[in-house]
């Protein structure tokens, strides 16, 4: 396992100014598949930049997850997100 937790969980909630906050959905990362995938690890390095006064970053491409709630075999959406591990 790489040094803490392995998997990023995200949930999204809506807001509501009376009652609770209601679950959209959630969605589960798992970042030790990443973190050895030598595919995942490579993206982004066409993007790097050889100037020394830039800062050398491989960005990784937005993905989109599926949200899910565990009462529900239908998604309930999607969310767009950037993820990427820091050395």
């Amino acid at each position: 396992a790489i040094p803490g937790e392995s998997v990023l969980f995200i949930e999204v909630f809506d807001y509501d100014d009376f009652g609770s906050d209601d679950l959209i959905g959630k969605t589960r990362i798992d970042l030790e598949d990443r973190w050895f995938d030598k595919r995942w690890n490579k993206l982004g390095e066409e993007q790097m930049s050889t100037d020394a006064k830039s800062m050398l970053w491989k960005y990784k491409p937005l993905e989109r997850r599926t949200l899910r709630v565990p009462s529900s075999h239908q998604p309930q959406g999607t969310i767009e997100c950037w993820v990427d591990i820091m050395e």
